[in-house]
């Protein structure tokens, strides 16, 4: 895992925001507790990745098409046994080349944004 760190317009914290990357290349990949942001490798394969059912309330991960690839090879966001809803659905399917979204948990679904 790396991390990405981004500065406000002074270069210096305050204003620092990091997030914990991880790599993606294995199919189905189930979000580790640890996990912010998702980098897919698509190149070869379509992904699925398995959010958690029950994270804390607010909670946000963000999952990239890294390769550029997911036109090709799609990205499928489920959830652990596809229990748990994103935007009234069981699967959000990521098919734009480099597309990145985001999930914020609301307590008893996700929301894509």
């Amino acid at each position: 895992m790396s991390q990405i760190t981004s500065f406000g317009k002074s270069g210096n914290p305050p204003g620092t925001l990091t997030y914990n990357y991880t790599a993606v290349t294995t199919t189905p990949y189930v979000v580790l507790p640890t996990d912010e942001f998702l980098g897919v490798t698509t190149t070869t394969l379509a992904i699925t990745i398995q959010l958690p059912n029950d994270p804390a309330v607010g909670r946000v991960y963000i999952v990239k098409d890294a390769t550029g690839f997911a036109a090709v090879h799609n990205i499928t966001v489920t959830t652990v046994g596809g229990t748990v809803l994103i935007d009234e659905s069981a699967t959000f399917i990521m098919n734009s080349s480099s597309e990145s979204t985001s999930f914020i948990f609301n307590g008893t679904k996700y929301l894509a944004f």
